[in-house]
């Protein structure tokens, strides 16, 4: 074999990957390659090639692989498919020689080979074995090293230092094979100097062969002062435990711990080496000299500068870095002590492995520890509290005038900020009005000019309203105020880790900005992965359905679309907007008294009883356990492989695996990410939702503009919706986002900052602590930057004369750039989404102005336009309007047809590729029922139903029907659907009513099929709209049909569900029309005659926790039910008693049947799960014979004697009915044979699926009369 020139290296800024490299440059042999993610913001040496690739494309790793000899991989294992690309890309670019990532154990022990954690180590060997036999030019080798001594060192792997009683694994005298990271990286430079040698073999190196009893004697001679009392641990033991989290499907790295174990220490499993290659690989090994000299010498730096070493000791350890590769070992990272990281090169990054944990003992240190919180506590009664209120009276006396700084400004005119006047203590406060208080900042600027100060309960404001003063303080000056002030409700905020906006600049705070920064940025390179545009799509299908509930729908979108982006679940979205507003609550001015009025606050605590405190800790300790719960769903999603690799929770598992970080992480390193994440979802929720309704607003209000713009949108993009491709071409309507943005600011306070460190503006001094608020309303209002700024002039973007015009128009008006605007921020506090906010206003105002009329509502009595508000708000933070009234209409027919037929088939691609398994408490088929959801309108679900049953043609009848529901002449969309499906044939006979005796009478089945149907709620009514008979649906055929028909039936027997609920939509004639007139007028005439029955009954109801709960969530289900799923009470008797009807999933057998169920909850409902049981036969392995069924959901906290089920998946009171029932339709999809309810069934589908299959579908059959 020809010599190995040029080297390609995957992986190369992992713990294992930098001393690879290090090595392979130290040799001077190679022209090295070094492959990364696009995503990366490793750094490499100048003296290597680096080229970013797409790990998932063979294609793209074929380009970069053409003309390399090796390839080294240092790919995790865990990163199985990854390897495997990389493998069939090196065959295909003609490589010669491929180094797997299969250092470490030797797997190919027999008994080694049998344990589970080696099987994918295994399958890349045979994988490489074969495909050196089909492919001469291909080779490989595999290194065997033993234990990665430092690194095991450094992680506290072989020996427990910082235990009293460490673990020695079978008497701690196993000898076993360990070898240094640095060596690995030599015994890969041996293999490619000697080709022949090591073509398609094993080869196996160590620096030494060691015991655990011989380290630890080697630790008490460094440090005599400490001592030790090993206990014996079996592997034999270790490794039953790990199978058993292997069977119970965990497969972490904390669960393989056993396998490991084993393998390092078992008898016969081969850690010892017997045989080593280090003489032809010119290894010469290690001494105990060099053992202690790991804790002693200085390191050998590694070549990688890596732009997260600064970063602190938590953003390490939750895997912050940026570093794209695997570290591949196959180590646990139990008992980590997190190594010092130093650095003896600018930029330059070292691991320096410490003893100093071996000095003093942890239980010398206990008193110290109680002498250090008994101090604390004197110290906080005797200072802190005392201080706390002297510190509020001389804060407010030094900004009043009685001070006598202030008397010495006034009398001598030193240089002070204008202002009103202030009042000892409460200084204006009480001219600030509950909400809207920017306006009163900005009649202050009208009086007292473009900077001015005032006060408020002790706390120095300085205003400012003019952007060259802003720039100067908040930009140039901007290391002075990076803080944040304190809001008083929000308790620790300044700290961290849960608002990273509000945060003071700490480390927390840089780490996260950090990683935010880094994932916005690969976002806006990937255009947000087409998030907005699909999301968009799906408010426009909304808008034909309910356009009365924009306003909720654009808060839903907005929250779908960050959802989507940061845990690939847009239904989290809706969730996410309510914890955005209960956050804006506790921090506004309008919200908690104690934000206006600080000393309540500590008087509160003074006295022992604080209910804001109270309050605000479990607020916010209820949002931190719920993001850390999503956190640890899209982990598990992460390690099955479900969840979408576009997603922001996705990038962050990634890192933290790079880094050989571990998912399993402490409780403050979670919290830490979970804070992180679950923040940047919620902030993206509120401050975009405004704007869109203020630009709702300005349309209607502004008919002329929005013809400006639907005549430029036609132009550019015809029959097809805008997207951010035709952002250059649409100027006008970019200038209409960036004039709804000015006329309306989102934060019109602007953000505060807080002064850091005291300095002097124009020799006025500004202490630590003053607040500079750069009013954002008054700013958008200065007028000589803006004319008339009362009103809104788009034109002033757009024409030259304007002072804000810039060119070219192809760029200008941009959100991003351009002038006069700072609806961002200022300096090192801006904002960092820009660019998402920047694409969801211009896609959002570009598809509505493309599709829909807007115009303001007309009162139907007066003919008279009704008056909007436009300053209308209860808010005092973000800026949102109230709820007001606009005429929506679609443009056309067409054009109705066209915004249904895109999302309609954005939705079926969806249901065609699934891209995830779904929501962390469901399967396949409960993300399918989640993305199928089209709004809250069963129209708009039917539509993308009969879409997906009749193709093409069923989009355009459903598109034109829709249409025809906004008020466009067009036929019912129940008639055309019956038209397509029953091939023209509407008018033929219906066949017989199942269990009836004889035909129905044919003028009777003739009025029963042209009954009238009133429109979907919100919707006008429309002529030709008609419902068919409960005879033409079986006729019709349609799924979707049959379950509508099935639900209305069913529930019209229930009388609280029906007189509540359908009543409105779907009157008593309907089906029945004698059966139902009688039981609504039998209905009546009970309520009307036992008032006190039915006062009893709501006292009842309402002194229930479990009743108050279920009312709540069967509002939920009712305003937002899930695809497929109609559940309910029985009746308003009792509560604990629910009926449900579930439609078979699609794509499984169970499909096209509707399945009866009953629900019955506890008395301490939420505390205990309710049981669940099909009033239908079902053969199904997890429902047993009497129809009860048995699912992880439905099981009590604990409740697990088999070990089964993880303890997250079993009952707690933050699950719901609608999470039960979506889990219930992912289990028919998806049988769970472990703990079968129905053994039979079980066991047929296991054995002999089809015959399972056949049998579920018989029972459908018979289910539906067919």
């Amino acid at each position: 074999m020809s010599a190995i020139r040029n080297v390609a290296i995957a992986g190369a800024s992992g713990d294992l990957g930098a001393p690879i490299l290090n090595e392979l440059i130290q040799s001077k042999l190679f022209n090295i390659t070094v492959l990364t993610r696009a995503s990366s913001s490793a750094e490499f040496p100048d003296s290597v090639r680096v080229v970013r690739v797409d790990y998932s494309s063979v294609p793209d790793l074929t380009a970069a692989l053409s003309g390399q000899d090796a390839v080294v991989s240092v790919l995790t294992t865990e990163a199985m498919e990854l390897q495997l690309g990389l493998i069939e890309a090196s065959i295909a670019a003609g490589v010669k020689r491929f180094i797997p990532s299969e250092f470490g154990s030797d797997c190919g022990n027999p008994k080694a080979s049998k344990l589970p954690v080696y099987q994918p180590k295994i399958a890349v060997h045979k994988t490489l074995q074969e495909h050196a036999q089909a492919h001469p030019g291909f080779s490989y080798t595999l290194i065997r090293n033993g234990v990665f001594l430092d690194w095991a060192m450094k992680r506290n792997f072989i020996v427990d230092f910082a235990s009293d009683t460490p673990a020695f694994f079978d008497g701690g005298d196993r000898p076993f094979s360990a070898t240094t990271l640095a060596t690995v990286g030599q015994a890969v430079v041996g293999v490619l100097r000697n080709p022949d040698e090591t073509r398609n073999r094993v080869v196996f190196v160590h620096d030494m062969i060691i015991t655990q009893r011989k380290i630890l004697k080697l630790a008490q001679a460094i440090a005599p002062q400490r001592k030790w009392d090993p206990v014996t641990v079996k592997t034999t033991d270790l490794e039953a435990a790990s199978q058993k989290n292997y069977d119970n499907g965990e497969f972490d790295m904390k669960s393989s711990m056993g396998f490991l174990m084993r393998a390092v220490f078992g008898e016969g499993y081969g850690g010892e080496f017997k045989n080593v290659d280090n003489e032809l690989l010119g290894i010469t090994g290690k001494t105990d000299n060099d053992l202690k000299a790991l804790g002693s010498a200085s390191p050998t730096s590694t070549p990688i500068t890596d732009p997260d070493t600064d970063i602190a000791a938590r953003a390490t350890r939750c895997g912050m870095a940026d570093s794209p590769t695997l570290f591949s070992c196959s180590q646990p990272e139990a008992n980590i002590n997190t190594a010092a990281h130093t650095a003896s090169e600018p930029g330059k990054r070292t691991l320096k492995l410490r003893w100093e944990f071996l000095t003093t003992s942890q239980s010398q240190a206990l008193p110290y520890y109680l002498m250090a919180v008994t101090s604390a506590a004197l110290y906080l009664l005797l200072a802190v509290i005392p201080s706390l209120i002297l510190t509020t009276i001389y804060r407010s006396y030094r900004v009043s005038p009685l001070s006598k700084s202030n008397q010495w400004i006034t009398k001598h005119g030193a240089a002070r900020f204008p202002g009103p006047r202030q009042f000892p203590i409460i200084g204006r406060v009480y001219d600030l009005p509950r909400t809207s208080s920017w306006l009163k900042f900005k009649a202050w600027t009208d009086e007292y000019g473009p900077v001015y100060e005032t006060s408020m309960m002790g706390q120095r404001f300085i205003v400012v309203s003019d952007e060259g003063i802003a720039t100067d303080l908040l930009v140039k000056m901007g290391n002075h105020f990076g803080g944040r002030p304190q809001i008083r409700a929000l308790i620790d905020h300044k700290k961290g880790p849960t608002y990273l906006a509000l945060q003071d600049r700490n480390e927390t705070w840089k780490a996260q900005r950090k990683w935010v920064h880094a994932a916005m940025a690969v976002a806006t390179q990937n255009d947000f992965y087409g998030h907005v545009e699909d999301e968009v799509k799906r408010f426009l299908g909304t808008l034909l359905v309910d356009p009365s509930r924009f306003h909720v729908n654009i808060r839903e979108t907005t929250g779908r679309i960050m959802a989507r982006l940061t845990w690939g679940d847009a239904t989290l979205g809706p969730r996410y907007g309510d914890e955005a507003l209960a956050a804006l609550r506790q921090m506004s001015t309008s919200g908690p008294l104690v934000n206006t009025i600080t000393p309540l606050w500590h008087l509160a605590d003074l006295v022992g009883h604080n209910p804001w405190r109270r309050h605000e800790v479990a607020r916010e300790g209820w949002m931190k356990t719920w993001w850390t719960d999503t956190l640890r769903a899209a982990k598990r999603r992460f390690r099955e492989g479900t969840l979408p690799g576009d997603t922001w929770a996705a990038r962050y598992c990634e890192q933290l695996r790079d880094d050989g970080g571990s998912l399993d992480q402490g409780a403050e390193d979670e919290e830490f990410a979970a804070c992180m994440l679950g923040f940047l979802c919620m902030v993206g929720v509120v401050t975009v939702a405004g704007p869109m309704q203020y630009f709702f607003m300005a349309m209607a209000m502004h008919g002329e503009w929005l013809v400006k713009a639907q005549e430029e949108v036609d132009r550019v993009c015809g029959a097809r919706m805008p997207g951010m491709g035709d952002y250059a071409k649409l100027p006008t309507v970019r200038a209409y986002v960036k004039e709804t943005l000015r006329w309306r600011p989102t934060v019109p306070l602007g953000v505060p900052h807080e002064c850091e460190t005291p300095t002097e503006y124009r020799g006025v001094p500004i202490q630590q602590g003053d607040i500079v608020l750069a009013l954002e309303w008054a700013l958008n209002r200065a007028p000589s930057v803006f004319p008339d700024a009362e009103s809104y002039r788009p034109e002033r973007w757009l024409e030259p004369g304007w002072p804000t015009y810039a060119e070219p128009l192809t760029r200008y008006p941009s959100l991003r750039e351009g002038k006069a605007m700072h609806t961002f921020g200022w300096g090192r506090r801006a904002c960092l989404g820009t660019a998402l906010v920047d694409r969801e206003m211009f896609v959002f105002a570009a598809a509505v102005c493309w599709a829909f009329d807007l115009a303001p509502r007309t009162c139907p009595l007066t003919g008279e336009e009704v008056p909007v508000n436009t300053r209308a708000t209860d808010s005092n933070v973000i800026l949102e309007p109230t709820p007001f009234a606009v005429d929506v209409r679609p443009r056309s027919e067409e054009r109705a047809v066209q915004v249904m037929e895109a999302y309609a088939r954005q939705s079926l691609a969806k249901l065609g590729a699934p891209k995830r398994k779904g929501p962390p408490f469901g399967g396949p088929m409960a993300t399918r029922t989640w993305e199928r959801l089209a709004c809250s309108d069963s129209t708009q679900r039917l539509a993308v139903q009969l879409a997906h049953e009749m193709g093409d043609a069923g989009h355009a009848a459903m598109q034109v029907t829709d249409a025809g529901a906004q008020g466009i002449e067009a036929p019912g969309w129940f008639r055309v659907a019956e038209a397509i499906l029953s091939g023209g044939a509407s008018d033929a006979p219906a066949p017989r009513q199942r269990g009836s005796s004889a035909p129905r009478a044919a003028d009777e089945t003739a009025s029963a099929a042209t009954l009238p149907v009133p429109p979907p709620s919100g919707v006008p009514p429309h002529h030709g709209q008609r419902l068919p008979s409960a005879q033409a649906i079986p006729a019709i055929g349609s799924r979707a049909s049959t379950f509508i028909y099935k639900t209305l039936r069913h529930f019209q027997r229930r009388r609280f569900f029906y007189s509540v609920f359908l009543a409105p939509a779907f009157p008593p004639g309907l089906f029945f029309p004698t059966y139902l007139q009688r039981q609504t007028q039998t209905q009546t005439t009970t309520a009307a005659a036992s008032p006190a029955r039915k006062s009893h009954v709501a006292t009842t109801m309402a002194q229930s926790t479990a009743h108050r709960r279920l009312l709540q969530e069967y509002r939920a289900l009712t305003n937002n039910p899930p695809e497929g799923i109609t559940a309910g009470p029985v009746s308003e008797d009792d509560l604990l008693h629910w009926e449900c009807l579930i439609q078979g999933p699609e794509g499984t057998p169970f499909e096209g049947g509707v399945f009866p169920a009953e629900l019955r909850f506890p008395k301490d409902y939420p505390l205990a799960p309710p049981s669940m049981k099909f009033l239908a036969d079902m053969w199904h392995p997890n429902v047993y014979p009497s129809g009860l069924v048995c699912i992880s959901i439905l099981h009590p906290p604990g409740d697990d004697p088999n070990h089964y089920e993880h303890a997250s998946e079993r009952w707690s009171p933050i699950q719901s009915v609608e999470k039960i029932l979506i889990s219930v339709m992912s289990m028919l999809a998806e049988p769970n044979d472990e703990s079968p309810a129905n053994v039979e069934a079980a066991k047929m589908w296991r054995e002999r699926r089809a015959d399972y299959e056949n049998k579920v579908r018989d029972g459908v059959r018979r289910m539906l009369g067919l």
